[in-house]
Order: C-alpha cells, then structure tokens, then sequence
C-alpha cells in the first residue's frame, strides 16, 4: 500500500510502474487515483463488485464512481512532508 509512504517515495514508485510499462505486465490495487491515471485499464470496485472498467478519461467523462472518486479529492495525492 502506498499509503503509508511520503510523497517522494510514492512518485518513486510511480516512475517504477512508468518503467517497467509495456515489458511486463502490471496489476496494482490502490486508493491513491495517482497511481493509476496511466493504466491501459482500470477497473474500479465498489463492494467487492467491479462497477466500471476502463481508461481514465473514459471513465471520467461517463460520470461514474471513478468521476465521483476524482471529484470528491478521494485517493488525491498526500500534501507534501518535506
């Protein structure tokens, strides 16, 4: 979880995840929206249910949970601690 790391520690993470794209494949599970932003698909839960799937902008323009998510400041990034 990347909760629990500071802000630069998790941007770290980000880049990994950005390195590594197209070589393998990647499944992350998260709150933090940062995070995945750049997925080739993002399926978002409610419940234990997949309720949306899809890209971010798709999912944003549909007005959905991922919208509200977004809106709502929901899974933003930490302030910074430095």
């Amino acid at each position: 979880p990347t909760s629990a790391l500071d802000n630069r520690s998790e941007h770290e993470v980000i880049a990994s995840i950005e390195r590594l794209r197209g070589a393998v494949t990647i499944i992350v599970s998260t709150h933090r929206l940062a995070l995945v932003r750049t997925a080739d698909e993002i399926l978002v839960m409610e419940h234990g249910v997949v309720v949306e799937r899809g890209r971010w902008n798709d999912l944003i323009e549909r007005g959905g949970a991922l919208s509200r998510l977004a809106a709502s400041g929901a899974g933003a990034e930490p302030e910074s601690s430095q």
